[in-house]
Parts: structure tokens; C-alpha cells; sequence
């Protein structure tokens, strides 16, 4: 969006995906309906006898969660790989415009096609 919108004008890429998650973010608040904190939690049968005996659920985030967490192998794979997978997009993003256009010659247009078929 930002290499086709952005070639008239830079602002436009922003109100593009701006209106429409605005519009969905008010269709989401006004239809769907929250669900019962702690609801599919283990123990759900439990807690609601002690809500019923006037006790709160407080749910807690504790130094067990994160080791059950960190043992996950598939969070740990997302984890260590999702920041340095994201410095090659960040430099093909960035740079190659500029590569494009000054060193291969292409004009603006072309050279902005060219990274949104890539992007594609």
C-alpha cells in the first residue's frame, strides 16, 4: 500500500489503512461481546464457588508462567528468530528504492512497481 499510495502523497498510505481499521475497531467494540475473564482457565468449576462466596479473580502472571513459556519450543523459535528476520526486510525496504532509482537508473514509478511486486 505504501509503495502505491505513497507515490502521490505520503500521508496517503497512513488515512488508507487508518479509516478502515477505525471502522472495523467500531464494528468489533459495538457487536462483539466480551468474554468471562479467566473463563477456559483450569479450575473455572472452583473459582465460581468462590465467587459465589464473594471473592474476586485476580488473575496473576508469575515467574512459573514465563518458565512454562520459555520451555515451549515453538516460543522459542518465534522468539530468537523474529528479531535479527527482521533486519533483512527492514534494509530491503528501506534501501532498495534508493538502489533502484541511483545506481540501476529506474525511474521513481518503475523502481516503486518493482518493490511492490517483490512485496507481493
Amino acid at each position: 500500500i505504501a509503495t502505491l499510495m505513497g507515490s502521490v502523497d505520503w500521508r496517503w498510505p497512513f488515512l488508507v489503512i487508518a479509516v478502515p481499521s477505525a471502522i472495523t475497531a467500531g464494528l468489533i467494540w459495538w457487536f462483539a461481546e466480551e468474554p468471562v475473564r479467566g473463563g477456559q482457565e483450569d479450575g473455572v468449576e472452583t473459582l465460581s464457588l468462590y465467587q459465589h462466596a464473594g471473592y474476586r479473580y485476580a488473575p496473576g502472571l508469575s515467574a512459573r508462567h514465563l518458565r512454562a513459556l520459555m520451555h515451549n519450543k515453538t516460543n522459542m523459535l518465534v522468539i530468537l528468530q523474529a528479531f535479527p528476520g527482521n533486519i533483512p526486510w527492514g534494509v530491503i525496504i528501506v534501501y532498495i528504492h534508493d538502489f533502484l532509482v541511483q545506481d540501476l537508473g529506474l525511474s521513481r514509478r518503475s523502481a516503486l512497481g518493482a518493490i511492490t511486486t517483490l512485496a507481493a
